[in-house]
């Protein structure tokens, strides 16, 4: 009876065993499972951040070669609006033809009427004397004029000269 009961207990263990196989699989296929997509999850995460620092560095890397290009720029056009402005001059210069002695030529035409004025007054030619004191008028206003360029050619010299010495 021994023998009837040794393989009574097997029947009912591989019984068990089968019936309880599954249930154990399922649940190995379930950690398994959840196993797998915590070390997706993981992964993902760590190669998102691995492209978040290197995203990063690549952005310092670009702003610092704008901030290189700001920089650049700046000059270039600081150049360009100092050649423009020694252009401006130099041209100045070239507009004006006139010179001191200009100047002082035109004060002695002034001179010069205003002493034709008087000898026109004292001769009675009034109408003479008229047309001298307003040929005087525009001489001075003319005279006035050029002084007023010069000065302001003298200026525009002396710009490049303190330039150049800073």
């Amino acid at each position: 009876m021994q023998n009837i009961t040794a393989i009574q207990l097997m029947a009912a263990a591989l019984v068990i065993v089968n019936l309880g196989w599954p249930w154990i699989a399922l649940r190995m296929v379930r950690n398994a499972r959840a196993t797998g997509y915590d070390e997706g999850h993981q992964i993902a995460r760590e190669a998102a951040a691995e492209r978040i620092a290197l995203l990063n560095a690549d952005i310092g890397e670009l702003h610092l070669t704008r901030q290189q290009e700001l920089t650049r720029h700046q000059l270039e056009r600081d150049e360009i609006i100092q050649d423009a402005d020694r252009r401006i001059a130099e041209y100045a210069r070239r507009s004006n033809p006139f010179n001191e002695w200009d100047l002082g030529t035109l004060a002695d035409v002034a001179s010069t009427l205003d002493l034709a004025a008087s000898t026109f007054a004292g001769l009675q030619a009034r109408d003479k004397a008229r047309i001298a004191l307003q040929q005087i008028g525009l001489a001075s206003r003319m005279h006035e004029r050029l002084k007023d360029a010069l000065e302001a050619n003298a200026r525009t010299q002396q710009l490049p000269e303190l330039e150049a010495a800073a």
